[in-house]
């Protein structure tokens, strides 16, 4: 269970830094919108985990 936490704060991290460049370097505001939406999911279910944890 640590182990799909810590891949699912990965993803996480990877999706949120690639948030901005879209939308701004590409203008591919979609693209932005899309990844937001994945990164949400993921920070949801990073949260499920955690409070398995507590």
């Amino acid at each position: 269970m640590k182990d799909l936490l810590a891949d699912h704060e990965s993803i996480i991290a990877f999706l949120r830094g690639n948030i901005v460049p879209f939308a701004e370097q590409y203008k591919d505001y979609g693209t932005s919108d899309f990844i937001t939406g994945l990164m949400e999911k993921h920070e949801q279910m990073a949260w499920m985990l955690r409070s398995y944890f507590r």
